[in-house]
């Protein structure tokens, strides 16, 4: 998988303080957002909820796009955030959620193909690919 590089928005809150970043770990970003590792803006105004995400190929893209949004009027950060998440959901419960779905996935793949219980999930209807998107 090629890496990724991404363009985020921490909120406090819905509709308070925002602060826009960019990175190439979001999940590493984001917990260092929410555990405050870092003094700063958002350490000291509590922007720890990850409310908008964009990936991109290159750092230099995701630079750019932190740039662009950086330089807009808060109202059109607002619009940004509420055309993806009206509610403001805090999206890095969903970023952790399938980042452990992908890595138990892969975990049972390497098991199954390791350990020889291949040819028992291969009896099942669709074989290992099939069954472990089931989870």
């Amino acid at each position: 998988m090629p890496k990724m590089f991404w363009t985020y928005i921490v909120a406090s809150r819905k509709n308070g303080t925002i602060y826009t970043g960019h990175t190439d770990d979001l999940i590493k970003r984001i917990w260092q957002h929410q555990t405050k590792d870092f003094d700063g803006f958002t350490a000291k105004y509590g922007c720890d909820k990850l409310v908008w995400c964009e990936a991109f190929r290159t750092r230099q893209e995701a630079f750019s796009r932190e740039r662009q949004i950086k330089e807009w009027r808060r109202a059109w950060k607002i619009q940004l955030i509420e055309k993806a998440n009206p509610d403001w959901n805090d999206l890095s419960l969903t970023i952790n959620a399938e980042l452990t779905r992908r890595i138990l996935v892969n975990f049972l793949h390497d098991e199954i193909h390791r350990t020889g219980l291949k040819r028992a999930v291969l009896g099942l209807s669709g074989g290992i690919d099939s069954a472990l998107a089931c989870l």
